[in-house]
């Protein structure tokens, strides 16, 4: 992961740093002035989508912290823009999203029943996305308990009724990927 600096940055600041962060000299320039001194390419092609999967796959963990940030903010701006960036996050991460999908389908709860209709469709859209991408047996594992209330501090009727409707969209979402799957195979 590329070293993000933590000293109480909440997410404005995280945005801020984004929109500053740029390269100068082929090192990472940080926010503040500081250098990254880690070579990195001044020929970024973003176009390039095994460029971005790598890049992606191997921030993983620190793009999941932005990300849950804005999805968590009070503003429903933010988490429609959040929701999706992290749909784009689960578009280009292909296998690498098993690593985090428990923590995705966590964030995505609350969000599907938000009581903002751009931001519950935003949500759902990022279920149908995993649906589509993910192993479902793998995602079934971690919903099943919470849709039967069977985590830990996970047993109240919101909670559940969150696993139901991420489940939901999930679902759709496998559906579509197997659909899609074997018209394939029929053309072939």
């Amino acid at each position: 992961d590329v070293p993000i600096h933590h000293s109480g940055m909440d997410i404005d600041d995280g945005e801020k740093a984004l929109k500053q962060a740029d390269v100068e000299g082929g090192h990472q320039r940080m926010p503040g002035g500081a250098s990254d001194l880690s070579p990195c390419s001044t020929n970024i092609d973003y176009n390039n989508s095994e460029k971005l999967n790598t890049f992606v796959s191997s921030n993983l963990s620190s793009i999941m912290r932005i990300l849950h940030e804005g999805v968590e903010s009070w503003t429903t701006d933010s988490r429609k823009r959040y929701l999706r960036a992290l749909n784009r996050l689960i578009e280009n991460t292909d296998s690498k999203i098993r690593n985090i999908l428990a923590r995705v389908l966590s964030l995505l709860a609350p969000a599907v029943r938000d009581e903002d209709a751009e931001v519950r469709a935003a949500a759902e859209h990022c279920c149908e996305q995993l649906g589509a991408q993910a192993v479902p047996e793998e995602m079934l594992e971690i919903l099943l308990p919470r849709v039967a209330g069977a985590v830990a501090a996970g047993d109240t009727a919101t909670q559940r009724a969150n696993a139901v409707a991420v489940l939901t969209h999930v679902m759709r979402g496998v559906r579509t990927q197997s659909t899609t799957d074997n018209n394939n195979n029929n053309n072939n």
